[in-house]
C-alpha cells in the first residue's frame, strides 16, 4: 500500500481548530487530495496534541480512498523516522456513533513528533464516516482515544474525491 496521506504540507490554523467540525480539503505534498479534520487535545504534560482524521484520494491510485489517523505534537507532520507495514500491525479501534467498525491492519508511520496509521477506505468504512456524527479512534493500545465530530464531513470528502478525479 502506498503511503498516500503522509503530508508535511497539511498545517492547521487556530481558527479551523476552534470550530467544532472544521473539515478542510487540501493537496498534500504528493498531489493527493485530502479531506481532513483536526482537533486539539490537551495532554497531562501541558503539551497540546493534534489529532487528525484524513480521507485521502490519489490519482496515482485511481482515486481509491485511504483513511489516515494521526496523533502529533504541534500543528504539522514532523520528519518520518520509521514505518511498519501490515501484517506486523493490528487493526485500530474505530467506533462511529457507538458502533465498532472493523478496519484492516494499517500501515504505520512514526514521526519525530507523533505517528499516523493509514488503511484502505473500503465502502463500509466510508459509509459509516459519511453517516456518522462522532468517531472515536484509538491508534494503538496506550495512545489516547481521539473523539472527532465528523458530522458534515461528507461534503469535504466528496469534494476531495471530485478534485482527484478531475486530476486523473
Amino acid at each position: 500500500m502506498r503511503n498516500l496521506i503522509v503530508a508535511a504540507a497539511l498545517v492547521w490554523s487556530t481558527a479551523a481548530l476552534a470550530q467544532s467540525s472544521a473539515w478542510q480539503v487540501q493537496r498534500s505534498d504528493d498531489g493527493s487530495v485530502v479531506a481532513s479534520l483536526g482537533m486539539e487535545y490537551p495532554s497531562s504534560q501541558g503539551v497540546t496534541i493534534l489529532g487528525l482524521l484524513n480521507v485521502g484520494f490519489g490519482a496515482r491510485d485511481r482515486c481509491q480512498p485511504e483513511i489516515g489517523v494521526a496523533l502529533l505534537k504541534g500543528r504539522h507532520y514532523g520528519s518520518a523516522v520509521g514505518r511498519i507495514s501490515p501484517p506486523r500491525t493490528e487493526p485500530i479501534s474505530l467506533v462511529i456513533n457507538g458502533v465498532e467498525i472493523p478496519t484492516p491492519a494499517p500501515f504505520l508511520v512514526k514521526y519525530d513528533n507523533g505517528l499516523e496509521v493509514l488503511f484502505p477506505g473500503d465502502p463500509r468504512i466510508l459509509e459509516a464516516l459519511l453517516g456518522g456524527s462522532t468517531a472515536v479512534v484509538q491508534i494503538v493500545p496506550g495512545t489516547p482515544q481521539l473523539t472527532f465530530p465528523i458530522a458534515g464531513g461528507g461534503e469535504a470528502i466528496a469534494e476531495a474525491d471530485r478534485e482527484c478525479a478531475a486530476a486523473e
